[in-house]
């Protein structure tokens, strides 16, 4: 059983250092949503529920069971009682969560895709696509939503490994649903989407 348990830390680990070895890659996602977001880092707009965390400094998301958001917004706000303006840092954040989800996501349905260029941008319209655009408007709000997009694909990283592909998803949907729930779709959507290519395959 303990060497079963060591197998899956090490499979677990494997992968991940198996993501440091698309850091070139990440970081030219990276800069994709870098520059179609400039205009929105030059802006510096307080966006609808913005005013209100500047106002009041309350997180506020229990109120919506988004408990996940509420312990990152409390790591974001260096464990004070309310909200710290981190902005563009906050948005870095998001940046980066998005881009390592683009590079998960296009590993997951064809690992060749990872050397085109091409594909590489495509894999940006995670964020920069009009139904996403707006949820990085939010200061404040952002990091917990790219946090809930990366948490509904990170699985799929494991989808080759049962049991830890199990693990994660339960621990990643807990994440989606306790910290923005409007992400439910993309587990099911990614899902689906394998189990048509495994049909046609066969």
């Amino acid at each position: 059983m303990n060497v079963k348990i060591l197998r899956l830390d090490l499979i677990f680990l494997a992968k991940l250092k198996q993501l440091l070895n698309y850091k070139y890659k990440i970081l030219f996602v990276f800069i994709v949503y870098l520059v179609g977001l400039a205009a929105l880092i030059l802006a510096n707009f307080n966006y609808i529920d913005d005013r209100d965390r500047i106002l009041y400094g309350t997180f506020a998301f229990f109120w919506w069971n988004r408990h996940s958001s509420t312990i990152a917004a409390s790591i974001l706000g260096l464990n004070s009682d309310y909200f710290v303006v981190t902005f563009p840092y906050s948005l870095f954040i998001s940046i980066f969560l998005l881009s390592i989800s683009s590079i998960i996501l296009l590993k997951t349905i064809d690992k060749k895709l990872l050397n085109s260029k091409i594909a590489l941008l495509a894999s940006v319209s995670i964020g920069l696509s009009p139904y996403y655009l707006e949820n990085l408007s939010y200061k404040f709000d952002a990091p917990l939503m790219a946090l809930s997009v990366f948490a509904s694909i990170f699985p799929f990283l494991f989808i080759r490994y049962k049991k830890i592909f199990v693990i994660t998803s339960i621990i990643g949907l807990l994440i989606m649903l306790t910290s923005y729930q409007a992400s439910s779709g993309i587990y099911i959507m990614i899902s689906i989407f394998l189990a048509f290519i495994k049909i046609l395959e066969k």
